[in-house]
């Protein structure tokens, strides 16, 4: 090139990406790209590289050099200067086909990935339809650059010019509509649907379908790949050329369920009382297209699984209203953004059940084509992809993997996964057999839940610890008695490897409930000094109305409770914090403490408003009072923040431990 061309805004510029790494040895000149044929057709590999990297590759290395002119038109294409573009393509009559980038882009390719349509139509009518169909070194047509770039406008001008656009490949037999799914466009790929018209279900097109089904679920694309399925149902049995099938891409999708959103109480609040649409997908095993059962949005989902017989039972009652009190309130952005979650989570359990019923209906043997993407939803802790799959096939209990031998059952105990536990225990009764086989170390299940969890989701090491000992006893109640003896092969019975792996976190759990309650015990000292000393100071004043008997009443409270939590917190203090402690005594001195320090401090304030109206209203009134007053509730809404989800942490961990529920 005359003048030099940064590649990272070359490539920006022509919103080019992909994935097409099949192309053999990178060649440096650019030449016709043919059409792929069927025979020329590989298996690709998850180790190739992407696309991605051979273009940035391609673009530093500058190997292929471009002319003065071409460099001039490319600049023309970036600025959207189509009279300067124009000028150029009138005095050089290849100009249209001459390649201006490293990766053997035409003109074409590199102006759909600029937001200036109006330089595209223009383009577009002095184009003839094998200028309109030529493609790049990867095989992409410009219709492939524009669906990478997501511009739908610059798709319709171009599927409008010609309409067999949409249906040819690149060298990966990659379509438009895959690059649209890949890149996450759901306009451009809502629009490529209907203009796509690809015999997915012949033999050198199987493995495409599958990874466009894969793709849509890629990006969240869920009602899309639900449409996807009904026209190519055994796509749910079917692998893509790297040989992964759809179950296994949506098994890696934690966010695409409930229980992958882990949210606030208000937040769970709100998406649980949320009714969305629910798509209706038939289940029948075809093997063409169901034209004749479209799309139903006649139901209201369900809340999932982890809301409570209240909730749904009020969502049931008030459906309809509720449907349209919900459209209501969609005008608030917060409001809008939980609706649109806990529709693509509809829209992903739909696709997953329908995509069960496919393998039920159509395939003899679900248990191969199940075992991995089980296991896999276990290890993420995603309890609806386990509890559908086993519903579509029971035996997948007895799935191991070769290389530790782990069930679902070791699993879930491995990575804490309560409801994935929970589900198994109900379904299958306790002392199930698949529980009691051992891995290649001679560990149990009980074993395996004397090793230290991950980081649990509550605060602080001590109720970490908390919950490791509940998920001990838990499992230790679900094994068989002769288990929690039994030694690996190390000789450690599953106590001695729970003490052993929890040793430091007993220290943390130790230093930080110690922490807590030395800082709150400082707190509640404080007040019981500014509590006696009102005290003492009123009584002299001692009169019968109203704000003095408030005032008695609150000073009474605050200090019985404020003296309670600095007994609650020396007892934690004094405490040898033992393994056992933190199971009961530590977490329940330490609620009973924060509680009534909350209750002292609620105490106080009111003790202090009452001071104020004796002291000041017959000489101001309401007009001052009232704003001391909503000043001083400031302290109790900032301890209420603060420590309120602590507090309703450890309720939930101490009163309700149970992994079962």
């Amino acid at each position: 090139m005359s003048e030099s061309t940064d590649p990272a805004q070359a490539i920006a510029a022509a919103g080019t990406g992909g994935s097409d790494a099949n192309e053999g040895a990178a060649a440096t000149e650019c030449g016709d790209v043919p059409a792929p044929e069927v025979a020329a057709v590989a298996p690709l590999r998850s180790s190739e590289p992407e696309e991605e990297e051979e273009e940035v590759e391609a673009h530093m290395n500058r190997a292929t050099h471009c002319s003065r002119s071409s460099t001039q038109l490319y600049k023309a294409v970036i600025v959207g200067d189509w009279e300067r573009a124009e000028v150029i393509i009138n005095s050089q009559k290849t100009a249209l086909s001459e390649h201006i980038t490293q990766v053997c882009e035409t003109i074409l390719h590199v102006s759909v990935g600029q937001p200036n349509t109006k330089f595209v139509q223009e383009l577009v009518k002095s184009m003839t339809k094998e200028q309109l169909e030529q493609k790049d070194r990867f095989g992409r047509t410009a219709l492939c650059s524009a669906a990478i770039a997501g511009n739908t406008e610059a798709v319709k001008i171009l599927v409008n010019a010609d309409p067999d656009l949409p249906s040819i490949l690149s060298n990966r037999y990659y379509s438009p509509l895959h690059y649209a799914a890949k890149y996450g466009h759901k306009k451009t790929v809502r629009y490529l649907s209907t203009v796509t018209d690809l015999d997915y279900q012949s033999p050198h097109l199987t493995a495409s379908g599958v990874t466009l089904l894969n793709l849509l679920i890629s990006a969240d694309f869920f009602a899309m790949a639900c449409d996807q399925l009904r026209k190519l149902p055994d796509s749910a049995l079917k692998e893509d050329s790297v040989g992964k099938d759809v179950f296994q891409t949506l098994a890696q999708k934690p966010s695409a369920f409930p229980n992958g959103n882990p949210s606030g109480y208000w937040k769970s609040f709100i998406y649980y009382m949320i009714v969305v649409e629910k798509q209706e997908i038939p289940t029948e095993c075809t093997n063409g297209s169901d034209e004749e059962n479209p799309q139903a949005y006649s139901k209201a989902s369900p809340a999932p699984s982890g809301s409570s017989g209240f909730l749904q039972s009020i969502g049931k009652f008030f459906r309809k209203d509720l449907v349209v009190l919900w459209k209501a309130f969609h005008i608030f952005p917060f409001i809008n953004k939980v609706y649109h979650e806990k529709l693509e989570h509809t829209e992903a359990l739909g696709l997953l059940k329908a995509m069960c019923d496919r393998v039920v209906a159509c395939h003899g043997d679900c248990f191969k084509l199940l075992e991995d993407p089980v296991r896999t939803a276990a290890r993420l802790g995603i309890h609806e992809f386990v509890l559908e799959t086993l519903s579509a096939s029971p035996e997948l209990i007895w799935s191991f993997d070769d290389e530790n031998r782990h069930s679902i059952f070791h699993i879930a105990v491995l990575n804490r996964h309560e409801k994935i536990f929970s589900i198994i225990g109900k379904r299958y009764t306790h002392k199930h057999p698949a529980a009691a086989l051992r891995d290649k170390d001679e560990n149990n299940i009980l074993h395996l839940a004397g090793r230290l969890g991950p980081c649990s989701e509550v605060s602080g090491a001590a109720l970490h610890m908390q919950r490791e000992l509940q998920w001990f006893k838990e499992v230790e109640d679900f094994v068989l008695p002769a288990y929690k003896e039994k030694m690996n092969k190390a000789g450690k019975t599953p106590r001695m490897v729970f003490s052993e792996a929890h040793k430091e976190l007993v220290d943390k759990g130790g230093l930080w409930i110690r922490n807590t309650a030395s800082a709150c015990s400082i707190v509640a000292s404080l007040i019981i000094t500014t509590m006696f000393s009102a005290a003492i100071k009123f009584s002299y004043g001692a009169n019968q109305s109203r704000p003095f008997l408030v005032f008695a009443g609150a000073d009474a409270v605050g200090l019985f409770s404020s003296s309670t939590a600095v007994f609650m917190f020396l007892g934690i203090l004094t405490s040898r914090c033992s393994e056992e402690d933190f199971l009961e005594s530590l977490p329940r001195r330490l609620i009973i403490g924060l509680m009534t320090l909350f209750i002292s401090i609620v105490a106080m304030m009111e003790a202090f408003g009452a001071t104020l109206h004796i002291l000041l209203f017959d000489i101001v009134g309401w007009v001052v009072i009232i704003p001391i007053a909503i000043v001083a509730c400031l302290p109790i809404a900032f301890f209420i923040k603060m420590q309120f989800p602590l507090i309703v942490d450890m309720l939930l961990c101490t009163y309700l431990p149970s992994v079962f529920y």
